[in-house]
Protein backbone atom coordinates (compact mmCIF):
# COMPACT_ATOMS: atom_id res chain seq x y z
CA UNK A 1 0.00 0.00 0.00
CA UNK A 2 1.23 3.48 -0.82
CA UNK A 3 1.12 5.96 2.08
CA UNK A 4 1.08 9.64 1.26
CA UNK A 5 2.25 12.17 3.84
CA UNK A 6 1.21 15.81 4.05
CA UNK A 7 -1.78 17.22 2.15
CA UNK A 8 -4.12 14.52 0.94
CA UNK A 9 -6.94 15.16 -1.51
CA UNK A 10 -9.67 12.90 -2.78
CA UNK A 11 -9.22 14.47 -6.20
CA UNK A 12 -7.63 12.44 -8.93
CA UNK A 13 -6.26 13.25 -12.34
CA UNK A 14 -7.88 11.61 -15.36
CA UNK A 15 -7.06 11.68 -19.05
CA UNK A 16 -8.95 10.53 -22.12
CA UNK A 17 -7.70 10.10 -25.69
CA UNK A 18 -9.99 9.60 -28.69
CA UNK A 19 -9.11 6.39 -30.54
CA UNK A 20 -10.06 8.00 -33.87
CA UNK A 21 -8.85 11.59 -33.98
CA UNK A 22 -6.28 11.44 -31.18
CA UNK A 23 -7.75 14.42 -29.29
CA UNK A 24 -6.84 14.26 -25.62
CA UNK A 25 -8.36 15.83 -22.54
CA UNK A 26 -7.12 15.65 -18.98
CA UNK A 27 -7.85 17.27 -15.65
CA UNK A 28 -8.63 16.80 -12.00
CA UNK A 29 -11.83 14.91 -11.19
CA UNK A 30 -12.66 14.79 -14.91
CA UNK A 31 -15.12 12.20 -16.12
CA UNK A 32 -15.46 11.05 -19.70
CA UNK A 33 -18.55 13.24 -20.14
CA UNK A 34 -16.52 16.33 -19.21
CA UNK A 35 -14.05 15.39 -21.94
CA UNK A 36 -16.84 15.21 -24.52
CA UNK A 37 -16.06 11.56 -25.15
CA UNK A 38 -17.75 8.18 -24.80
CA UNK A 39 -16.49 4.68 -24.09
CA UNK A 40 -18.23 1.84 -25.90
CA UNK A 41 -18.74 -1.64 -24.52
CA UNK A 42 -15.57 -2.75 -26.35
CA UNK A 43 -13.55 -0.02 -24.60
CA UNK A 44 -13.16 2.29 -27.59
CA UNK A 45 -12.97 5.91 -26.47
CA UNK A 46 -14.44 8.26 -29.05
CA UNK A 47 -15.42 11.93 -29.27
CA UNK A 48 -19.19 12.39 -29.06
CA UNK A 49 -19.33 14.09 -32.46
CA UNK A 50 -17.76 11.02 -34.09
CA UNK A 51 -20.42 8.53 -32.99
CA UNK A 52 -22.59 6.96 -35.67
CA UNK A 53 -25.89 8.53 -36.71
CA UNK A 54 -28.74 8.07 -34.25
CA UNK A 55 -26.71 8.57 -31.10
CA UNK A 56 -27.74 12.18 -30.47
CA UNK A 57 -31.00 12.12 -28.55
CA UNK A 58 -31.31 15.92 -28.70
CA UNK A 59 -32.12 15.84 -32.40
CA UNK A 60 -35.00 13.40 -32.07
CA UNK A 61 -38.43 14.85 -32.89
CA UNK A 62 -41.19 15.06 -30.28
CA UNK A 63 -43.09 12.30 -32.04
CA UNK A 64 -40.08 10.03 -32.10
CA UNK A 65 -39.33 10.76 -28.44
CA UNK A 66 -42.78 9.51 -27.45
CA UNK A 67 -42.43 6.53 -29.75
CA UNK A 68 -39.09 5.61 -28.23
CA UNK A 69 -40.49 5.91 -24.73
CA UNK A 70 -43.36 3.63 -25.67
CA UNK A 71 -40.92 1.08 -27.09
CA UNK A 72 -38.74 1.35 -24.01
CA UNK A 73 -41.53 0.78 -21.52
CA UNK A 74 -44.97 -0.42 -22.57
CA UNK A 75 -47.68 0.39 -25.08
CA UNK A 76 -50.11 3.30 -25.10
CA UNK A 77 -53.88 3.14 -24.84
CA UNK A 78 -56.86 5.43 -25.44
CA UNK A 79 -59.02 6.60 -22.57
CA UNK A 80 -61.91 9.12 -22.48
CA UNK A 81 -61.21 10.25 -26.02
CA UNK A 82 -57.59 11.15 -25.30
CA UNK A 83 -54.36 9.33 -25.87
CA UNK A 84 -52.62 8.07 -22.77
CA UNK A 85 -49.39 6.16 -22.53
CA UNK A 86 -48.99 3.24 -20.20
CA UNK A 87 -45.55 3.17 -18.58
CA UNK A 88 -44.49 0.87 -15.82
CA UNK A 89 -45.18 3.51 -13.20
CA UNK A 90 -48.59 4.69 -14.43
CA UNK A 91 -50.52 6.56 -17.13
CA UNK A 92 -49.32 9.86 -18.56
CA UNK A 93 -50.41 12.42 -21.13
CA UNK A 94 -48.06 13.51 -23.92
CA UNK A 95 -47.20 16.68 -21.98
CA UNK A 96 -46.27 14.69 -18.90
CA UNK A 97 -44.21 12.37 -21.04
CA UNK A 98 -42.02 15.24 -22.18
CA UNK A 99 -40.81 15.76 -18.63
CA UNK A 100 -40.32 12.05 -18.18
CA UNK A 101 -38.33 12.01 -21.44
CA UNK A 102 -35.82 14.55 -20.12
CA UNK A 103 -35.22 12.51 -16.97
CA UNK A 104 -35.04 9.33 -19.03
CA UNK A 105 -32.43 10.77 -21.38
CA UNK A 106 -30.30 12.07 -18.52
CA UNK A 107 -30.20 8.58 -17.05
CA UNK A 108 -29.56 6.88 -20.38
CA UNK A 109 -26.79 9.32 -21.32
CA UNK A 110 -25.06 8.75 -17.98
CA UNK A 111 -25.08 5.01 -18.62
CA UNK A 112 -24.07 5.27 -22.27
CA UNK A 113 -21.03 7.44 -21.53
CA UNK A 114 -19.25 4.33 -20.30
CA UNK A 115 -21.09 1.51 -22.07
CA UNK A 116 -22.22 2.77 -25.46
CA UNK A 117 -23.79 -0.07 -27.52
CA UNK A 118 -21.82 -1.33 -30.51
CA UNK A 119 -24.37 0.02 -32.97
CA UNK A 120 -23.34 3.61 -32.16
CA UNK A 121 -19.57 3.00 -32.25
CA UNK A 122 -17.95 3.60 -35.68
CA UNK A 123 -15.08 1.28 -34.79
CA UNK A 124 -17.35 -1.58 -33.69
CA UNK A 125 -19.39 -1.06 -36.87
CA UNK A 126 -16.12 -1.13 -38.85
CA UNK A 127 -16.82 2.24 -40.41
CA UNK A 128 -13.45 3.32 -39.02
CA UNK A 129 -10.38 1.42 -37.85
CA UNK A 130 -7.74 2.09 -35.21
CA UNK A 131 -4.07 1.67 -36.09
CA UNK A 132 -3.47 -1.05 -33.51
CA UNK A 133 -6.14 -3.26 -35.14
CA UNK A 134 -4.88 -2.58 -38.66
CA UNK A 135 -1.32 -3.35 -37.58
CA UNK A 136 -2.46 -6.64 -36.05
CA UNK A 137 -4.31 -7.61 -39.22
CA UNK A 138 -1.37 -6.76 -41.48
CA UNK A 139 0.99 -8.76 -39.30
CA UNK A 140 -1.26 -11.79 -39.69
CA UNK A 141 -1.72 -11.22 -43.42
CA UNK A 142 1.85 -10.43 -44.43
CA UNK A 143 3.87 -12.30 -41.82
CA UNK A 144 6.20 -9.35 -41.38
CA UNK A 145 7.16 -9.06 -37.72
CA UNK A 146 7.29 -5.82 -35.80
CA UNK A 147 10.93 -6.59 -35.01
CA UNK A 148 11.84 -6.47 -38.71
CA UNK A 149 9.93 -3.22 -39.16
CA UNK A 150 11.60 -1.73 -36.09
CA UNK A 151 15.04 -2.65 -37.40
CA UNK A 152 14.27 -0.56 -40.50
CA UNK A 153 13.20 2.38 -38.36
CA UNK A 154 16.36 2.15 -36.26
CA UNK A 155 18.51 2.33 -39.37
CA UNK A 156 17.33 5.92 -39.74
CA UNK A 157 17.38 6.75 -36.03
CA UNK A 158 19.46 4.51 -33.75
CA UNK A 159 18.10 6.23 -30.64
CA UNK A 160 14.57 5.06 -31.29
CA UNK A 161 13.19 2.74 -28.60
CA UNK A 162 9.65 2.16 -29.82
CA UNK A 163 7.86 1.24 -33.03
CA UNK A 164 4.53 3.00 -33.56
CA UNK A 165 1.57 1.25 -35.14
CA UNK A 166 1.40 3.68 -38.07
CA UNK A 167 5.08 3.00 -38.82
CA UNK A 168 4.49 -0.74 -38.91
CA UNK A 169 1.43 -0.26 -41.13
CA UNK A 170 3.38 1.80 -43.65
CA UNK A 171 6.23 -0.74 -43.64
CA UNK A 172 3.94 -3.75 -44.14
CA UNK A 173 1.93 -2.07 -46.89
CA UNK A 174 5.05 -1.03 -48.77
CA UNK A 175 6.85 -4.35 -48.44
CA UNK A 176 3.80 -6.40 -49.42
CA UNK A 177 2.72 -4.02 -52.18
CA UNK A 178 -0.70 -3.52 -50.62
CA UNK A 179 -3.14 -0.63 -50.73
CA UNK A 180 -4.84 0.44 -47.49
CA UNK A 181 -8.23 0.92 -49.17
CA UNK A 182 -8.16 -2.66 -50.43
CA UNK A 183 -7.04 -3.95 -47.05
CA UNK A 184 -9.93 -2.21 -45.28
CA UNK A 185 -12.44 -3.53 -47.84
CA UNK A 186 -11.01 -7.01 -47.39
CA UNK A 187 -11.55 -6.81 -43.62
CA UNK A 188 -15.15 -5.73 -44.06
CA UNK A 189 -15.79 -8.56 -46.53
CA UNK A 190 -14.19 -11.27 -44.39
CA UNK A 191 -15.55 -10.34 -40.97
CA UNK A 192 -19.21 -9.78 -40.22
CA UNK A 193 -18.60 -8.35 -36.73
CA UNK A 194 -15.88 -6.43 -34.95
CA UNK A 195 -15.74 -9.20 -32.35
CA UNK A 196 -14.80 -11.82 -34.95
CA UNK A 197 -12.22 -9.45 -36.45
CA UNK A 198 -10.69 -8.76 -33.02
CA UNK A 199 -10.53 -12.47 -32.19
CA UNK A 200 -8.69 -13.10 -35.45
CA UNK A 201 -5.94 -10.55 -34.85
CA UNK A 202 -5.35 -11.41 -31.19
Amino acid sequence: MKIRNGFVSNSSSSSFVCDLCGRSESGWDMCIDDAGMIRCINDHIICENEMTEGYEFENISREDKIKRLIEEFESYKDRDGGTYYQLKSGEFTEEELEGIWEDYIDEIRAELMYEMPEKYCPICQMHEFVNSDLAGYLQKKTGYTRAVAFAKVKEANKRRKKLYDNEYIMYALQEAGLDMVNVVNEIRENFSTYKSFKEYIQ
